[in-house]
């Protein structure tokens, strides 16, 4: 009886461990950093500001972004789905170091999406990876001239090159 009861309390005690609801779409992932909405020429825009963890390398940089963000949209859509926008826009800022070894933050990068074409994807098919949704990119803007650096290292990566080729072709040339 005893056994039991200890094996009941444990099972209760585990079962409180699950997964908790996020509250607020910054609550999914703590690269994260601010999330606003807001309307421009008549369409609802949802933006992220993350801040990337690697910065060892542009290249690695852009890929955890990409990766982050495939990750993160179908966490949005899964657990705000009263949040409606037209366009969803990832707003990418990293730490920089001026001639005089000072380190500020900036954004960098702004990538938009089409909010009903990624609505439409499968993300639980492995074969859809972040290569795959950057092809799903309707504008990038450069943010800070080390926007194009990053993005034009990202593209210089044989891999990523061949597997972003499309969006690579259109956004690392400019």
């Amino acid at each position: 009886m005893r056994k039991l009861g200890i094996l009941t309390l444990t099972a209760l005690a585990l079962s409180g461990c699950g997964e908790t609801t996020p509250k607020v779409i910054s609550d999914l992932n703590p690269s994260i950093k601010n999330v606003s909405s807001y309307e421009v020429a008549g369409q609802q825009l949802l933006e992220i500001n993350i801040e990337p963890s690697t910065t060892y390398s542009n290249s690695a940089y852009f890929f955890t972004a990409s990766r982050d963000i495939n990750k993160l949209l179908p966490q949005i859509f899964k657990h705000f789905p009263e949040e409606k926008s037209d366009q969803i826009v990832f707003t990418l800022s990293t730490d920089l170091t001026d001639s005089f070894g000072n380190k500020k933050t900036f954004k960098v990068i702004q990538l938009a999406f089409n909010t009903a074409d990624v609505q439409k994807v499968n993300y639980s098919n492995p074969q859809f990876t972040s290569w795959s949704l950057l092809g799903h990119v309707t504008n990038v803007e450069f943010l800070h001239p080390e926007g194009r650096s990053i993005l034009r290292d990202y593209c210089l990566d044989e891999d990523n090159a061949k597997s972003a080729a499309l969006f690579c072709s259109s956004y690392a040339g400019t």
